[in-house]
C-alpha cells in the first residue's frame, strides 16, 4: 500500500470513530500516528497545539498537517498528502450526517439510539482523559526518555498550567488571550 492509500485509510478510520469532537479522538489519532512512526509523540503534541490555534476542527487540521508532512517530496505531493488525509477524515462524517439527516425524526425517538449515546458518553470522557494524560506528560516533564521522575519535573510547565486553569476558570479569560498569554509565559519561562 502506498503512502496516500495508507493516509486515506488511517484517517478514514479515525473519522469514522470521531464521536464527541476532536478532543475525544486525540488519543486514537496519537495511537495511529505515533505507532506508525509517522511522528514522534513530541511532534504530535506540536501538531495538536498548532491545530488548536488554527481555524477549523482539530481533527481536520491534524489530518492536513500529518498528510503534508508524510509527503514532503514537493509542494504538489505535500498538497496531495494533505488533501487525501483531510478527505479521508472528513468523508465518514459527511456520510453519517447525510444518513442521520434523512431519518432524524426516527433517531430522536429511538430508545436504542438513546442507550447507544448513553454508552458512548463515558467512553468519550475516557478518550479525553487519556489524551490529557499524554499531553500532561509532555507538558510537565522535561525529557520523557528519563521517565516520570520528580527530578525530571518541569516546574515552569506546571506553573503555566495552574495559571491557565485559574485565569480560565476564575477570571473567565478568553481562550485567545489565554493562549497568547501562555505562549508569552512559555517564551519567558521555558
Amino acid at each position: 500500500m502506498n503512502i496516500l492509500q495508507e493516509l486515506f485509510t488511517v484517517f478514514f478510520k479515525i473519522g469514522l470513530f470521531s464521536f464527541g469532537g476532536g478532543y475525544t479522538i486525540l488519543s486514537v489519532i496519537q495511537n495511529e500516528i505515533v505507532s506508525r512512526n509517522w511522528l514522534s509523540l513530541a511532534e504530535y503534541a506540536q501538531i495538536v497545539t498548532i491545530s488548536q490555534m488554527t481555524p477549523g476542527p482539530i481533527v481536520i487540521n491534524a489530518a492536513t498537517f500529518v498528510g503534508s508532512k508524510m509527503c514532503p517530496q514537493s509542494l504538489l505531493s505535500a498538497f496531495l498528502g494533505a488533501f487525501v488525509a483531510t478527505v479521508g477524515v472528513g468523508l465518514p462524517s459527511f456520510f453519517i450526517v447525510l444518513a442521520v439527516a434523512k431519518s432524524l425524526k426516527e433517531f430522536q425517538s429511538s430508545t436504542a439510539v438513546k442507550y447507544i449515546m448513553a454508552g458512548i458518553r463515558p467512553a468519550i470522557i475516557g478518550f479525553m482523559f487519556v489524551a490529557s494524560l499524554a499531553f500532561g506528560k509532555l507538558a510537565f516533564f522535561y525529557d520523557l526518555d528519563l521517565g516520570l521522575q520528580l527530578t525530571n519535573l518541569n516546574p515552569w510547565g506546571f506553573l503555566i498550567f495552574l495559571i491557565a486553569c485559574y485565569l480560565n476558570y476564575y477570571r473567565n479569560l478568553s481562550p485567545i488571550k489565554l493562549i497568547l498569554f501562555c505562549g508569552v509565559l512559555g517564551l519567558v519561562l521555558l
